[in-house]
């Protein structure tokens, strides 16, 4: 009797365990798709508040610590939405872009969507559990992005416009979902209002010298290289770029323009597409010097935003701003928010509500206006909301 209770209760604890592991197993593989300006390991890396203090984490350790598998592909900080989509899929060694983007001579992939393909597809324990074989894996297997910022435009163009070489398939078919958190969908009016202040003739081929050298050098500082093309970063995240024409110097009202980024890569009918917004309502004086201005001015021109990009981009719930513009079939889930234990105080967030590596209070930098710090009364845990992003897609089946 007892050897049999002992021997039910290893169950128990057994099944209880690998449950635990798998929390966020989902069907198919997970890709990061991280934002503009950094890196990819630098985007996801991070901190959370654990029973010991601040303790590093990260969100690719935190959700495969729960069963997931994660590839987190790295593209450039600085890029128009087609490049960065180009190197998500496929990037090849090399310091200029035209190396990365496979272009230059003896290319060697060494990132992406592709090869993270063709690992899943190899490993007995990922893709060849669930397939017969390798070659049926990469006909049929897909992969849920979750995407930030620009990583959400740059990952829809990859999804739209490239075709997978492994199975000869558009990439759409092998994408069974995509989540947007904070994404830039429709673009953010403080890159239009950059460019309005530029005059066309001091910008000839789109190359403002003194944009393309700032960004470069911060790139420089980012990624040990120089790399040129980071001033189409800002065309192709305004508002105008995305929502209305893809030629920034073209007048919609008064002539016949090209497409904007979201009429020439429309969603496909086959994913399951979701967005996740959030707003500040107030911001740290910790961050004031940094964030201020561009809440404010975002604010005036479209709303709530985070301090970079509105509400109604984020939502992505229509293509373009017209009366008639194509709804994109996006699940709007709603508003994330941090909480606080101060009713006169709103929790203050910062841009982008710390979805990567920015501290927000309760996270760390508490050397700043130390009591305001307290996890015990700003509560905001990023690791934690990405894995329940991913737990509620394994529960929908992807």
């Amino acid at each position: 009797m007892l050897l049999r209770c002992l021997l039910i209760m290893g169950l128990v604890a057994t099944s209880v365990s690998t449950l635990a592991g798998d929390a966020a197993a989902t069907r198919w593989p997970i890709v990061l798709s991280h934002h503009w300006s950094e890196s990819a390991a630098k985007a996801f890396a991070g901190t959370e508040w654990g029973p010991d203090g601040y303790t590093p984490m990260g969100v690719k350790q935190a959700l495969e610590a729960e069963g997931a598998v994660v590839y987190q592909p790295d593209k450039v900080p600085f890029g128009a939405n087609e490049v960065r989509g180009r190197l998500l899929y496929k990037k090849c060694a090399g310091r200029t872009l035209t190396d990365m983007l496979c272009e230059g001579e003896n290319p060697q992939v060494i990132d992406g969507v592709l090869p993270a393909m063709e690992g899943y597809c190899s490993d007995p324990n990922q893709g060849l559990a669930q397939f017969p074989s390798a070659a049926q894996c990469l006909r049929e297997v897909k992969i849920n992005i979750i995407c930030h910022s620009q990583g959400c435009p740059d990952s829809r163009y990859m999804i739209a416009a490239i075709q997978n070489e492994l199975s000869g398939k558009p990439m759409h078919q092998h994408v069974a979902s995509w989540t947007s958190v904070a994404g830039i969908n429709k673009g953010t009016p403080l890159a239009d209002l950059w460019l309005g202040l530029v005059p066309r003739c001091s910008w000839p081929d789109y190359k403002p010298g003194l944009l393309e050298a700032s960004l470069a050098i911060d790139g420089f500082f980012e990624t040990g290289y120089w790399l040129e093309g980071g001033h189409e970063s800002v065309v192709a995240l305004s508002r105008k770029y995305m929502t209305q024409t893809m030629d920034i110097w073209c007048n919609p009202r008064r002539e016949e323009c090209p497409p904007s980024f979201n009429q020439a890569y429309p969603n496909h009918p086959d994913i399951y597409y979701q967005s996740y917004s959030s707003y500040l309502s107030w911001i740290h004086s910790c961050y004031a010097d940094k964030h201020l201005q561009g809440w404010f001015l975002a604010g005036l021109l479209e709303g709530r935003n985070d301090g970079w990009v509105s509400l109604d981009s984020q939502r992505f719930l229509t293509a373009g701003d017209q009366p008639d513009a194509p709804p994109t079939y996006v699940v709007d889930r709603g508003i994330v928010r941090g909480t606080s234990n101060w009713f006169w105080l709103p929790h203050p967030g910062i841009s982008h509500m710390g979805f990567t590596n920015d501290k927000v209070p309760g996270l760390g930098e508490r050397d700043c206006l130390g009591f305001a710090y307290d996890p015990d009364v700003f509560h905001w845990d990023r690791e934690a909301f990405y894995l329940d992003v991913v737990k509620d897609l394994k529960a929908m089946g992807y």
